[in-house]
């Protein structure tokens, strides 16, 4: 039976069935022969286009210039066959997703098949971002309900999806150029938007395009507090414009002010404007609740630097001016100016610093705050860079000084143009003074913060070339009063009779008599306690001119004549030039030209003997005018066609028109009209717009 069981033949192949399934299923029907089957297939569901935009910010203060660029921007271009990618690149809290946002929210028809988002600070919690993610996400979106494990699939996948279609995709904080490449869309109808605290220079390869998003000016956020809230109408004028300089016309910060003034019972503007003055605070009172503060914000850009890069943004910080350049900063850190350029451009990459000129860079206020009170470096010690810093400053305005005025100038500090990293002549001198105004003021005022007091009177001693020349006197009253302070504190009575002798020239331009008087009086006193004939001379000198100023001629007449035979008794060559000058131009005032020609003739020859070019060129404006008082107008045409000549190119524009007005009546006299009217559009020129 088991044999005959074993040898019974199976049923014949033709009549098998069988299923084969190579994968797992959950139903299967097996069947002999199948005839008509209907299947019901139900309906694609609708694919909901993809509008993940955040909600537009309630108000959008003064960025239609930035709105009307990115328009310009992201226009279609048939030529090309990639989509539009515009950066908004700024500071921390300075409104790039505001206006990324609104615009894109006016801009919804335009790309009819999806507007894609990702605040990629969401996907930073751990760590860099993982693009993949953003885009997986991107992908659930356009309906793919399982995307591909792999990133280079997404990617592929992404841009297959996209081919064809007119998307934008808003890509918020970025901090990476592979960010916003791997997220591209195919298509030349869509258009990529990238918001960066860095300037993400990378992707001008890929052919980005950037808008600078800068902070408000004054009347800008102004603007904005009154319309964050109803109760700043009330406010005064002055108190807003204090609180809009606070926040240095960040957007974020100005919102923090107005959400306080909005509970005026607890925050007056009064007590919030000494709130916010605190700069070590600052930062930290600029938060709400719920709300990133400034430092934080600032924190996450700034442990993204390098190790030189941190070293640079804590040394921009300490500098006590509103810009600076690469050799004030390699003063104060001993590095090499290469190295320093190189490490600037690292904070202009994250937008910590700007540049604002050819070599010249700024910083945001509340940056320089946090640079200044919050990060902290091995490599910098404060104090050290400050004095670096102070002393940079004094070395080359000391440069600056020796190149304008000559050698032959009476000099107190000591004079090392060898230490100057930057050299100069006249006219290049003379713009560097105007450059470095706010910052040598700065330097004069944190020197007297400090009680460094010998660099204080030493840096306002150079500075008079700059102050007195080009008029800056109330900058020069400022830096004389605490030099006069610091000379005093030092204990030395020369250098104490010069501060209040230049602090007193200031206050005569400024018409403040009486002060002069008074500081010139000090001097006096200061000079013949210490026997010091040169500081006496020099003070005579001034007391002509308080008197000229007022009219007084004929004590200015005594002055000048008694500081000439002062400076002639020491032998000071160039004392007695300038004297001659003087007292020649105060003759001329009192109705002697042939007196004054006489002493204006040797004072030419004197100063040009020495050859001091300046002073030689301010003896011939007077000169000029002494002769065509005297009838001379061929020779008083020469000389003034000489001292202006050299005014302008020394860069003293001020007296180069003194020297033209006299041309004029020259030439009209002489009938020279091609002259005259040169000489009337150089003033044209010289006068500005």
């Amino acid at each position: 039976m088991a044999a005959e069981q074993a040898s019974s033949p199976e049923p014949a192949a033709a009549s098998q069935t069988s299923n084969l399934i190579g994968a797992p299923v959950t139903a299967a029907v097996q069947a002999g022969r199948v005839g008509t089957v209907n299947v019901g297939i139900p309906p694609e569901p609708t694919r909901a286009v993809p509008r993940q935009l955040p909600a537009p910010p309630t108000r959008l203060v003064n960025r239609d210039s930035v709105l009307a660029e990115l328009t310009r921007l992201t226009g279609v271009d048939d030529t090309e066959h990639r989509p539009a990618v515009v950066v908004l690149s700024g500071i921390s809290g300075v409104g790039k997703t505001a206006a990324a946002v609104t615009w894109a929210h006016g801009n919804k028809v335009r790309f009819a098949d999806g507007q894609f988002y990702a605040d990629l600070a969401d996907y930073r919690t751990s760590g860099p971002v993982d693009v993949s993610d953003v885009l997986g996400s991107f992908l659930l979106a356009f309906g793919v309900l399982a995307p591909p494990p792999r990133l280079p699939e997404r990617v592929a996948l992404f841009r297959t999806m996209t081919a064809d279609a007119r998307v934008l995709v808003v890509l918020d904080d970025v901090d990476d150029v592979a960010q916003v490449r791997l997220c591209m869309p195919a298509s030349s109808r869509s258009a990529v938007i990238a918001t960066s605290r860095a300037r993400l220079s990378g992707l001008v390869v890929h052919g980005a395009a950037t808008i600078d998003v800068e902070p408000f000016g004054v009347t800008e956020s102004v603007a904005l507090l009154r319309d964050l809230s109803t109760a700043v109408r009330s406010v005064a004028e002055d108190e807003l414009q204090a609180l809009a300089d606070l926040c240095d016309g960040l957007p974020v910060a100005l919102v923090v002010v107005g959400a306080l003034l909005h509970k005026p019972r607890h925050w007056p503007p009064s007590r919030l404007v000494d709130y916010l003055s605190d700069e070590g605070r600052r930062l930290r009172r600029l938060g709400l609740p719920g709300a990133h503060p400034l430092q934080a914000l600032f924190d996450a850009v700034a442990s993204q630097l390098t190790h030189t890069g941190r070293r640079l943004y804590r040394v921009a910080g300490l500098h006590p001016g509103p810009d600076f350049e690469p050799h004030v900063v390699a003063a104060a850190t001993g590095m090499s100016v290469d190295d320093v350029e190189e490490g600037i451009e690292e904070l202009c990459e994250a937008n910590l610093v700007r540049g604002i000129t050819s070599g010249r860079y700024r910083m945001h206020g509340l940056i320089k705050l946090h640079a200044r009170n919050t990060i902290q470096h091995d490599d910098v010690r404060p104090a050290e860079v400050l004095v670096n810093i102070v002393g940079w400053y004094r070395v080359t305005a000391g440069a600056a000084d020796l190149a304008v005025m000559g050698e032959k100038r009476w000099r107190l500090a000591p004079s090392d143009p060898v230490s100057a990293t930057l050299s100069f002549d006249a006219a290049t001198a003379m713009q560097w003074f105007e450059t470095e105004r706010a910052n040598l003021l700065a330097a004069v005022q944190t020197a007297a913060h400090q009680r460094w007091d010998d660099l204080v009177w030493q840096l306002c001693e150079s500075l008079w070339a700059s102050y007195h020349s080009k008029k800056h006197y109330a900058d020069s009253v400022a830096a004389h009063e605490l030099a006069v302070a610091a000379s005093r504190r030092c204990g030395n009575g020369v250098a104490e009779a010069r501060m209040l002798n230049q602090l007193a020239r200031a206050q005569i331009e400024l018409g403040e008599f009486q002060a002069a008087e008074t500081n010139l009086g000090m001097a006096k006193r200061a000079a013949e306690t210490c026997g010091d004939f040169r500081a006496e001379a020099a003070v005579l000198e001034s007391l002509g001119v308080l008197h000229r100023t007022r009219e007084d001629l004929a004590v200015s007449v005594t002055c000048f004549r008694a500081s000439l035979e002062l400076n002639e008794r020491i032998g000071d060559d160039r004392g007695t030039g300038l004297q001659c000058y003087h007292l020649g131009d105060a003759l001329l005032r009192v109705g002697e030209p042939v007196a004054a020609t006489e002493l204006l003739l040797r004072a030419v020859h004197v100063l040009g003997a020495m050859d001091d070019v300046l002073a030689t060129a301010r003896a011939e404006i007077v000169l000029g005018a002494a002769h065509a008082a005297n009838g001379l107008d061929e020779q008083a045409q020469g000389v003034l066609l000489s001292a202006a000549s050299t005014m302008r190119a020394r860069g003293q524009h001020n007296k180069e028109a003194e020297a033209l007005r006299t041309l004029t009546e020259v030439a009209r006299k002489r009938g020279e009209s091609d002259l005259l009217e040169e000489t009337l559009a150089r003033l044209a020129e010289l006068s500005g717009p």
